[in-house]
């Protein structure tokens, strides 16, 4: 440990409290470093690591309303400002499992938690840098992406301080990962695994199985390491999107909500969760996802305009469409939303015409079809005029958009456009066959009521024969529809009275009231269904005398 040079290292140290600020300092100079540069806000310490490369970062978690220190090294590896072999230790006063947890994911190399003295801070970094001496080729390598010279220098230090095994063998894997070589990956997390495995090759062989395409071969690994330790909160993503890929939407959704349960400052778990929550129409949890994702992202590196965009999209579709104190509420929301987006992404064609689209839908919901109408017309042209290659997801939002307006022909030149071009995309996939699905709901909705309709006029217009046939046709799409059924019972009843086709009609009123016979009191329309249901007794009884 004497060997290390201290004063030849840099060191940032970055606290918005002046206090603690200086008192690291101090006692960083009492253990020997001099070249040491202080700041007190998240963005200069980001500008600092653009400019400096540092040997020592010590960060506080907590910076005020800026970025947190969660976030400051989440975007100093994103952008690669800090290499491997710089020690990055976290200080915090936070001890709630959600935020440790959290920081934990962005693995800092210490992590120290306040109060502390001289003492403590001296052995954190005698330690971390007694170590970084012993691994500092394998990070050289590792930073110019010299991955074979990684992996020899890796059994070099095996073989000299057999204490780093479990982090060089760990290591190795990740270089067999990152080269495309699974098969020696898996090779390796199995010998490692014999007896009692660590979570690092468990979770390693998951992933690696995952990548593979082997999704039941990993979610075995992946429960057989939750069921013996339930926070490691990486493998809940991965079974999360190993369910997806297996077409088991709802147990994936179920997955990621105990993910960020336990861990719920990660954007992209949180973005996983809302969008598996919208394959499955849980609009509700994938609001709830999408507006941490909003509130996260703003001091994140992961900010970015998607997040908004998911945000309106899911608010209005799972809005009702009618005319509701919640509508209302949620209307204000989105055009809030919008009014964020253009704001902050207003120079950028692409977000305006996701958002436009968006808009066109808000439109159906609140029952202004000629105003929807003329909205998409707007986006079409500014669409053709920007002559840009459309991002599948907006074409995924224009099918959905279409179908709410009920233009048959523009939705499914939309849906066998995207089936062309989605072999590859799980996401897509799975949003398509739910645009599908709501299509095929929509279409038989609109069938029904129109059959309903045009049998509401036949028996108003005394046609009874006729307005039988359509509610007939109409229950055969929807059996268990209680307007429907009591339609056709009412005409029935008439045509009974008027002595027409007494068997028949008797039959098929048996088997109407059959279709709705869990109603209560509480029930809309009981009232006529119990009045519907004492004029067929009396004409029953009539008919057997």
């Amino acid at each position: 440990m004497s060997k290390v040079n201290y004063a030849s290292k840099r060191v940032l140290i970055v606290d918005e409290l002046g206090e603690h600020l200086y008192f690291v300092k101090r006692a960083m100079e009492s253990i020997g470093f001099k070249d040491i540069d202080l700041t007190r806000t998240s963005n200069a310490a980001i500008r600092q690591c653009k400019k400096f490369k540092y040997d020592i970062i010590l960060c506080d978690y907590n910076m005020g309303d800026g970025k947190n220190g969660q976030q400051i090294l989440e975007e100093l590896k994103f952008y690669q400002y800090i290499n491997h072999s710089c020690v990055f230790i976290m200080i915090t006063a936070e001890t709630s499992s959600k935020i440790v947890l959290g920081a934990i994911e962005q693995a800092p190399d210490g992590y120290i938690i306040k109060p502390f003295n001289e003492l403590v801070l001296r052995k954190k970094i005698e330690t971390l840098l007694a170590q970084e001496a012993i691994l500092s080729k394998i990070n050289k390598a590792l930073d110019d992406k010299k991955y074979p010279e990684a992996i020899k220098q890796c059994n070099e230090v095996i073989e000299k301080n057999p204490r780093f095994q479990s982090f060089c063998l760990q290591t190795i894997a990740d270089v067999h990962f990152k080269m495309g070589d699974y098969d020696a990956a898996i090779k390796l997390y199995q010998s490692v695994m014999e007896g009692r495995p660590p979570v690092w090759a468990r979770l390693g062989m998951g992933k690696t199985l995952y990548a593979m395409n082997k999704f039941d071969k990993a979610i075995k690994e992946l429960e057989l390491l939750l069921n013996s330790n339930k926070y490691c909160v990486q493998a809940y993503d991965l079974l999360g999107q190993c369910y997806k890929h297996i077409g088991n939407t709802q147990e994936a959704q179920s997955i990621l909500e105990a993910g960020v349960k336990l861990s719920p400052f990660s954007i992209n778990r949180q973005r996983m969760l809302g969008d598996i929550s919208v394959a499955n129409k849980d609009f509700d949890t994938a609001t709830t996802a999408y507006r941490c994702t909003t509130r996260i992202g703003q001091h994140s590196v992961f900010d970015s305009s998607k997040n908004y965009i998911s945000l309106a999209r899911s608010i209005t579709d799972g809005m009702a469409g009618n005319s509701s104190r919640e509508d209302s509420r949620k209307v204000v929301e989105v055009i809030r939303i919008f009014k964020k987006l253009s704001e902050k992404f207003g120079d950028e064609i692409e977000v305006e015409i996701q958002k436009e689209i968006v808009h066109t839908r808000l439109l159906v919901k609140q029952q202004k079809s000629s105003a929807a109408t003329q909205h998409i017309e707007h986006v079409e042209q500014v669409i053709e005029e920007a002559q840009l290659p459309m991002d599948l997801n907006v074409k995924v939002d224009l099918a959905r958009t279409y179908m709410a307006l009920g233009d048959e022909a523009k939705f499914e030149k939309c849906i066998m456009e995207l089936e062309k071009e989605t072999e590859v995309d799980v996401d897509i996939q799975l949003l398509v066959r739910s645009i599908v699905a709501d299509s095929l709901i929509e279409d038989r909705t609109r069938k029904v009521n129109n059959l309903n309709d045009e049998g509401a006029t036949f028996y108003e217009n005394n046609e009874i024969e006729k307005a039988i046939e359509r509610f007939l046709d109409a229950v055969k799409l929807t059996p268990k529809s209680l307007a429907v059924n009591l339609n056709l019972i009412q005409a029935i009843l008439k045509a009974l009275e008027n002595g027409e086709k007494q068997e028949e009609y008797t039959v098929i009123c048996r088997e109407s009231f059959s279709n709705i016979d869990e109603m209560t009191e509480e029930t809309r329309n009981y009232a006529r269904y119990t009045s519907l249901r004492k004029r067929f007794d009396i004409i029953e009884n009539k008919i057997k005398k």
